[in-house]
């Protein structure tokens, strides 16, 4: 008999953990598991779900205080052998409803939230599996949370690894950022780089997507123009399918203040053979100590970040063979498939 597994997935935007859960659901599939994913009426996930054939049920809440009544009512959960969730109130929720044999496991991404009181002590206690993407996770988890038996370590795919390109020529150095416009992601100290480069006669285009946030793109336009960079900066805002910038891209560039403890935007120009320069937060020095995919520096620090970029990009036919065994080894979704084969296959999971 297959094993069925729910997955509680009430993630309202596209963020690290939806491609990280859309990996996983895609994994056990090929790996012959039944699945059903409950999630709520708006998630971005449901499309995916829905043109891939899964099963799903968008009947969780689009508000925290709207989960309160769920507690009281009756979820179709109870033919799983393993429960999925992905944040707090869903952890909550089927450790609340699942049956004694039935087996929770939480994905936790973001363990610089602190969880010192006892309601999530006691939450982390009775989940059998807490599942983290790197080692800096679960280092930051242990440190805020305490330590539990069930603590593991998967770390994540990029759906497929693509062969280093060559730089198209006459085109100048084509650079690319994708992040949310919040402070913490450095897109000013990016752009004060970006002005020492100019200053250097070195021509170039620079690619800016991902969400709108606390900083407005009229705002970012506004700091290029007064740089006088504004002709070689574009802005795009969120991009569903962001595959043709990277495959345009000679260099990606991480400039955040803080942040990264995932670091999807790393992972996916190390898959499509883009060098990166990058500033040494979250898990980037993690991901440095084991490939050599560019410069890493200190945050907010314009000048050295603009000499990054431009000695990982003189590095670049040193970089691309690195960063392609890299990815062909701990990237492609084959590895991560047989990742998580082993994951499932873990004592824990047992009734």
């Amino acid at each position: 008999m297959k094993t069925k597994i729910i997955h509680l997935h009430n993630i309202r935007w596209w963020n690290a953990v939806s491609h990280y859960a859309w990996d996983l659901m895609r994994a056990l599939d090929s790996l012959g598991f039944e699945q059903r994913v409950i999630t709520g009426k708006n998630n971005p996930i449901n499309d995916r779900l829905s043109a891939s054939g899964f099963k799903f049920d968008p009947i969780l809440p689009d508000k925290d205080i709207q989960y309160f009544p769920l507690f009281l009512k009756k979820l179709p959960l109870s033919d799983a052998q393993i429960i999925v969730t992905y944040w707090g109130r869903d952890q909550e929720l089927a450790l609340r409803k699942k049956s004694k044999e039935q087996k929770l496991i939480r994905i936790r991404m973001d363990a610089r939230r602190q969880n010192t009181n006892f309601a999530a002590k006691k939450l982390f206690a009775g989940t059998d599996m807490i599942v983290f993407p790197s080692e800096l996770e679960k280092d930051r988890f242990e440190k805020s949370t305490g330590s539990y038996p069930g603590m593991k370590i998967l770390s994540g795919s990029v759906s497929a690894c693509y062969s280093e390109g060559s730089p198209a020529a006459g085109e100048g150095l084509k650079i690319l950022h994708v992040a949310r416009t919040s402070p913490v992601k450095g897109h000013e100290d990016l752009l004060n780089a970006l002005s020492v480069i100019k200053k250097q006669d070195l021509a170039f285009t620079a690619r800016f997507i991902g969400n709108e946030a606390e900083i407005s793109l009229r705002q970012l336009r506004a700091f290029c123009t007064s740089l006088g960079i504004s002709e070689e900066c574009e802005f795009f805002g969120f991009v569903q399918d962001t595959s043709e910038f990277y495959k345009w891209a000679d260099i990606g560039i991480i400039a955040s203040r803080g942040s990264e403890v995932y670091s999807r935007a790393l992972l996916e120009c190390i898959s499509y053979g883009v060098p990166v320069a990058a500033t040494a937060v979250g898990i980037i020095p993690e991901i440095g100590a084991q490939v050599d995919f560019g410069d890493i520096i200190e945050p907010q620090d314009s000048s050295a970040l603009a000499h990054a970029i431009l000695n990982t990009h003189s590095r670049r036919a040193e970089i691309l063979p690195e960063i392609s065994e890299y990815c062909r080894q701990n990237l492609s979704f084959g590895s991560f498939t047989s990742r998580v084969k082993d994951l499932f296959s873990d004592p824990l999971l047992k009734s």
